[in-house]
This record gives C-alpha cells, sequence and structure tokens, in this order.
C-alpha cells in the first residue's frame, strides 16, 4: 500500500456521512475506501464520536479532556503542603546555565527586586 494512505471502514451498522472540508463524504455500512491517512483518521474520530453517544458514552473529545485533568495541573492551583513536582535534567542544566552565566557577568542569578523604569515623556 502506498505510504500516507489508510483503508477507512464504516464498520456500523448504518450509514456514515460526515463532511471534510466542507465536501460532505457518505460511507455505506461495512463499506471500506483507500484514503489519504489524515482523510481517514479524521471520518474515523467523527464515526467513533457517533457510536460512542449512542451508547451514552463521551465523545472522543469529552474523554481527552477528562483524562487530560488527571494528568495536567497549573503551579498556581499545587497545595502549599504538596511536594514540589519533579525538575527534568534539561530544565535544570538550563536554569542552572543561566545562573552561572548572570554569576561570570556580576549579576545576581535571582532579583531583590522590581527594577525601576524610567518615566516615559
Amino acid at each position: 500500500m502506498p505510504e500516507g494512505l489508510l483503508i477507512f471502514t464504516n464498520t456500523s451498522a448504518e450509514a456514515f456521512t460526515y463532511p471534510y472540508a466542507g465536501v460532505p463524504h457518505s460511507f455505506a455500512p461495512g463499506q471500506s475506501r483507500l484514503l489519504e491517512a489524515f482523510k481517514a483518521a479524521h471520518f474515523a474520530k467523527h464515526l467513533a464520536d457517533r457510536e460512542m453517544q449512542r451508547e451514552g458514552k463521551q465523545t472522543i473529545e469529552e474523554h481527552v479532556q477528562e483524562r487530560m485533568k488527571e494528568y495536567l495541573t497549573e503551579p498556581s492551583s499545587m497545595a502549599p503542603e504538596a511536594s514540589a513536582p519533579e525538575v527534568s535534567p534539561e530544565i535544570e542544566a538550563k536554569v542552572e546555565s543561566a545562573a552561572a552565566a548572570a554569576q561570570a557577568e556580576g549579576e545576581s542569578p535571582k532579583p531583590k527586586g522590581k527594577k525601576k523604569l524610567a518615566p516615559v515623556e
């Protein structure tokens, strides 16, 4: 099969029609069609959404959004007693490098206070 192509199959018992770039595409029950991979993925996602909604389940987007809440946290929302998050070695190295460069230039690596800006005339 040529690279970048996938076979999309309407595995449902009903016809499936969904637009791509404003053009509706219809697939009979059980029909398979060779498509560009991005189009095949587009139709597969929307067919899955339709079938999940019919079963009273979350759509793929709702499921992903709900699961992302488990994996992502705003730093400001962490409880004070919570342990600090692990910092990746790459970020730690960048921070240390920036601090060393600032010290070499005679600057304080951590600002002591806000700098006052000259008024604009």
